[in-house]
């Protein structure tokens, strides 16, 4: 059986490596977009809010189907209490983080969770 040497790690090993070692912290901020502030959009059939999520805060927003209540605690939005029958916008549960929304189609509310303007490069309608 032939016996296998092992080399030493070359320069080349090393510049690699610390590539990788860089490379880990900086797609990780990048996938992770909640370091960056969060505006929290409401919009009802009548209304537009933007918020910030980090104030703790309970709205009442009408719609046709009656009134929804919204919580934001700790930067973590949910639907309390809806009027629709099958009360699916509560069970979307707690969202926190840049591109969640709620939804509560009968009632016309979308509530989303967005990064500030200030990470916008531009606009295109």
């Amino acid at each position: 059986m032939r016996e296998v040497r092992r080399r030493a790690p070359t320069v080349a090993d090393w510049l690699l490596l610390g590539a990788f070692a860089l490379l880990v912290p900086v797609s990780w901020a990048w996938r992770h977009p909640s370091a960056r502030p969060l505006v929290l959009e409401v919009r009802t059939a009548t209304t537009s809010l933007r918020l910030d999520p980090r104030q703790d805060t309970e709205l009442a927003l009408a719609g046709p189907a009656g009134v929804t209540r919204l919580c934001v605690r700790d930067g973590v939005v949910w639907i309390r209490a809806a009027p629709c029958r099958n009360q699916l916008c509560r069970r979307l549960g707690r969202i926190r983080g840049a591109g969640r929304s709620l939804v509560c189609v009968p009632n016309a509310i979308v509530v989303r969770l967005t990064a500030s303007d200030a990470d916008v490069d531009g606009v295109t309608r």
